[in-house]
């Protein structure tokens, strides 16, 4: 039975790579470089909604490239090797995953940082506070790490020669762009007690030729029942002596198209401007263009590690971290502040936080309400041809 429904799977995937020439005629495409002078700049407006006055004040982040490829990408070994100088090691926790999944690693440079130290100095550690950095924050000369002296753009080197040491090139990240950064300390009895410099817990997205990877998938009923073949990747610092760093990574099996066109920005501005004027949509952090990642239809995981002969496919997509609920006459769930507390409360960490996309080549959102298990598949690409050329 599952023999049978590989082989559908694969003919189906073979049907995919053939691109869509519908509608394609009825709207404008934009190459990225006419999309990112499209986006230049902020976008800052007041909109008035269901009783509430929405402020949207949000920089659009498009990649700095010329071209915009599609690509089927799978979990497949990585080209690296655990480096032979002392003091590297395969992180204790991973060991198991790594043989389950090839495109899996964790690797330690000095201590691997798994056990919080009972004391310091002879006085009882207590673990915390937090503070969560995330987007364009990061200055170079920014020492993030409480009590640390490092600064941003010495931790950036550092991981640059990590990368090169286990054989990754430096552009499958961006060390200068992570998506967030969770700095902490180790304290005595109150945030007052300052004891130790603690980590920080770094995240990046992959990227594929110069495109950032999106952590999350076409959005989808439930991850379960339809997951995507997500990428991510991660550096915990704490001193020069002392990270590890790991991940998921894809590989690119085959290129699909060298360019694909664009909708406007406007388009896609107007997308998200619809659901701020339902009332649902009450904040934008972040919104960029990037790829989210979808399996071919019929795909179904039933198992924790994803099966790593299904290949996944890139989708162009603006991705927004929002705050949002479904109900326009509700009131957004409050920042939720974790045990051990943070320094300054994290606003996305709250239940109305919520990841939305629109697609790139459509402008058209996916409805977060939607509940079609269907919607996260891949459904394939426009090209240059079928939207009559640049």
């Amino acid at each position: 039975m599952r023999n049978t429904r590989r082989a559908i799977l694969l003919l189906i995937m073979g049907a995919l790579l053939l691109p869509m020439g519908s509608l394609a005629k009825q709207q404008q495409y934009h190459s990225i470089a006419q999309v990112r002078e499209q986006a230049k700049g902020a976008w800052r407006q007041t909109y008035a909604a269901h009783g509430r006055a929405i402020v949207v004040d949000v920089v659009p982040q498009v990649p700095s490239v010329d071209v915009f490829p599609m690509a089927e990408m799978k979990r497949a070994p990585l080209p690296i090797a655990l480096p032979q100088e002392p003091d590297w090691s395969i992180h204790p926790t991973t060991k198991k995953g790594m043989e389950e999944d090839p495109s899996y690693f964790a690797y330690t440079f000095g201590d691997d940082g798994s056990a919080t130290p009972a004391a310091i100095g002879g006085k009882k550690v207590k673990y915390g506070p937090h503070r969560i950095y995330y987007g364009d924050v990061f200055e170079p000369e920014g020492r993030y790490i409480p009590g640390s002296g490092v600064t941003f753009s010495e931790i950036s080197e550092l991981l640059r020669q990590a990368l090169q040491k286990i054989g990754l090139p430096e552009d499958i990240i961006d060390p200068e762009r992570p998506t967030s950064l969770n700095a902490h300390a180790y304290y005595g009895g109150s945030a007052a007690e300052f004891l130790a410099p603690g980590w920080g817990f770094i995240s990046y997205e992959q990227r594929l030729r110069g495109i950032p990877i999106y952590s999350r998938g076409l959005p989808a009923a439930t991850d379960y029942e339809n997951p995507s073949p997500s990428a991510h990747f991660g550096f915990n610092f704490h001193t020069p002596q002392d990270y590890n760093l790991g991940g998921y990574l894809l590989t690119e099996s085959r290129l699909l198209a060298e360019d694909v066109p664009l909708a406007s920005f406007d388009m896609v501005k107007q997308s998200l401007e619809e659901e701020v004027m339902t009332g649902r949509l009450r904040h934008i952090f972040e919104l960029r263009l990037c790829y989210a990642m979808a399996y071919p239809p019929g795909y179904a995981q039933q198992e924790y590690y994803p099966n790593k002969d299904i290949p996944g496919y890139t989708v162009p997509v603006w991705a927004a971290d929002v705050l949002w609920t479904d109900n326009p006459g509700k009131e957004l769930a409050p920042a939720w502040e974790e045990p051990g507390g943070y320094e300054a409360p994290d606003p996305r960490n709250t239940f109305s936080y919520r990841r939305l996309m629109v697609n790139a080549q459509t402008g058209k959102l996916y409805d977060p309400q939607s509940r079609d298990r269907n919607r996260g598949f891949y459904e394939n690409y426009l090209s240059w041809e079928d939207a009559g050329g640049l």
